[in-house]
């Protein structure tokens, strides 16, 4: 699939893109910890996260009226200039840099709130058969994960050669190949209905997409629920390492690797092997094997066992992503598949410092091992219930 120009400009557009998001977050996180006290590295990620609270409810209007290319471009050029003129504003450092980066990143980030969810929906404009689109997401989310890898192993050396400003610097130059590459791509004119709503109608868009779509407002709530209980692993793995197989540095960053291993291979997989058209096996099945692989890594004693559960989880959480992404494109009218795919960014975005704070009360309330055996179960019991729906079982 690499070889068709279009594919191939938009899988490393989006590897230098992602890459850049990746080398940011590691970089802001240092700078900020190194520089200034902990409460400000909350205050940045909080910045980072509101700009999607507040694009919820308009981002899919703007893709449907601007088309989704063209907000891609726009944003990785605008990022691009933002984090290059914000090197500028490092290297000659004054009181208010801090303040720079805050305002910076969140435009930054408001452009990716639009661009996010629109990226998502240009495979459905580059190829025509259903087949193909969800191979296109494979090697999509195989970049994302390969970006997940590349970003955190090139962010410390960089930082430690040029500082912080010739790490962004660097950023602001992805971005911008991100956009050079992006103008090679051409797509397929789709029919989209562009609804002018009132201010009232777009707040009720999600409420009316939800009502009209039963079963993938169903499949959502499930991706939300599922988000909760997996994103708590990033602080499970140190947790369990140290306390379970008295492990050190080399062990977790092990952990993690094998992990976004895991994702590539996923990803691979979608791109070049063909999936059951039966939905509940190529949506729910996934995600119940990722969940019967998580109880392994939470009651696993065995570092081999842990670090194969901890593997075949990345491997099928990556393919459960692929295949409902695709099902929720593919399921719904082309103007509508804007909205959904905002709302699947929001959620991604969203649900990470939720998941985060609820582990931090409940870990309160009961002891963090039996914490991380309580939240594999609930995987597998969530994704299990959604099979009672005999409607989505008959789905292809």
């Amino acid at each position: 699939m690499l070889k068709s120009k279009n594919i191939f400009s938009l899988i490393v557009s989006q590897v230098f893109s992602r890459t850049s998001e990746r080398l940011l977050v590691v970089g802001f996180s240092w700078y900020i910890i190194k520089n200034y006290d902990s409460d400000n590295l909350v205050k940045f990620f909080m910045l980072t996260l509101l700009p999607n609270v507040i694009i919820i409810f308009f981002s899919g209007n703007l893709i449907n009226r601007f088309a989704s290319l063209i907000i891609v471009r726009i944003s990785d050029l605008l990022k691009g200039l933002i984090y290059i003129s914000l090197s500028f504003i490092l290297f000659f450092k004054s009181n208010y840099t801090l303040d720079w980066c805050y305002l910076f990143s969140f435009f930054a980030n408001f452009l990716s709130s639009i661009s996010n969810p629109a990226v998502l929906t240009l495979p459905k404009q580059i190829v025509n058969e259903p087949e193909s689109q969800r191979k296109v997401l494979g090697l999509f989310n195989t970049s994302s994960s390969c970006a997940r890898i590349i970003g955190p192993i090139i962010a410390i050396p960089i930082y430690m050669a040029v500082d912080m400003q010739g790490l962004v610097l660097f950023s602001g130059i992805l971005y911008f190949l991100a956009f050079v590459l992006e103008c090679f791509i051409k797509v397929i004119p789709l029919e989209i209905k562009v609804i002018k709503d009132n201010f009232f109608s777009t707040l009720c868009k999600p409420y009316k997409l939800f009502k009209k779509y039963k079963i993938i407002s169903m499949l959502m709530i499930n991706f939300f629920i599922n988000n909760l209980l997996i994103i708590p692993i990033q602080l499970f793995l140190p947790y369990i390492v140290k306390n379970f197989f008295a492990g050190n540095m080399k062990l977790l960053s092990l952990c993690e690797a094998v992990f976004g291993i895991g994702l590539v291979i996923g990803g691979v997989y979608t791109s070049f092997f063909k999936i059951s058209s039966k939905a509940w096996k190529r949506v729910t099945l996934p995600y119940i094997i990722f969940s019967l692989c998580y109880i392994l890594f939470s009651f696993s004693k065995s570092e081999y066992l842990f670090i194969i559960s901890l593997t075949l989880m990345g491997v099928f959480l990556a393919i459960g992503n692929v295949t409902s992404l695709h099902f929720f494109q593919d399921n719904v009218e082309n103007e509508e598949s804007a909205h959904i795919m905002s709302y699947v960014n929001f959620i991604s975005t969203a649900s990470a410092p939720l998941a985060m704070g609820l582990v931090g009360i409940f870990s309160k309330m009961v002891n963090f091992s039996l914490l991380i055996e309580i939240y594999s179960l609930l995987s597998l019991f969530g994704c299990a219930f959604i099979l009672l729906n005999k409607e989505y079982v008959r789905v292809r």
